[in-house]
């Protein structure tokens, strides 16, 4: 089989499996979301990588909490199932960089990330977010002091348990922090 005919049967199911996923979507609207029962909490890790972090290159690991408020328990939008959540927490990160072979430099942060998250659950088990607001900062790189950024991100959530939707394995992607790993409870 040549590499087009394969790539053409990879495509095609994964687009099954995404239309799939959408109807599944669809079918699974109109009822309570996950977050109706009230707050969730977070411990997450994180993997930075840098954004105007000091001279050069940088990376960072860290560990984090964030606290899930649900503000639209039921979301707005009547057709699908989702939730809106106020989210906010605080992260500490350490960050390493290097500007040439011979400079390296280190320094710690930490980010007080508050924003809105659109959750949507796709099935009993799989739900997946975007969120925004505001990050703020102290510390991140040598001579950085207080700050305030925008925060983005992109995430989803793999529930245990589809009754209550918690515990679920949060991953995130994002500005300014970078990649989290957690659980929320």
């Amino acid at each position: 089989m040549s590499r087009g005919a394969r790539a053409a049967i990879i495509a095609s199911a994964t687009a099954l499996a995404a239309l799939t996923k959408l109807r599944t979507a669809y079918a699974y609207g109109g009822q309570d979301g996950l977050h109706a029962s009230g707050m969730d909490v977070e411990a997450h890790v994180i993997f930075g990588y840098g954004f105007e972090r000091g001279p050069g290159y940088a990376g960072g690991f860290g560990l984090g909490l964030r606290f899930g408020v649900p503000i639209v328990p039921r979301g707005l939008l009547s057709s699908v199932r989702d939730s809106l959540v106020l989210s906010f927490g605080a992260d500490y990160i350490y960050w390493a960089g290097s500007s040439q072979p011979s400079t390296f430099w280190s320094d710690s942060e930490i980010v007080a990330p508050v924003v809105l998250q659109w959750n949507f659950y796709l099935s009993p088990s799989l739900s997946v977010f975007p969120e925004a607001g505001v990050a703020v900062g102290v510390g991140g790189c040598p001579g950085c002091l207080l700050y305030a950024l925008p925060d983005i991100a992109l995430g989803m959530r793999v529930h245990f348990d589809g009754e209550s939707g918690y515990p679920a394995l949060v991953i995130r992607v994002g500005f300014p922090v970078g990649i989290t790993l957690g659980v929320a409870l």
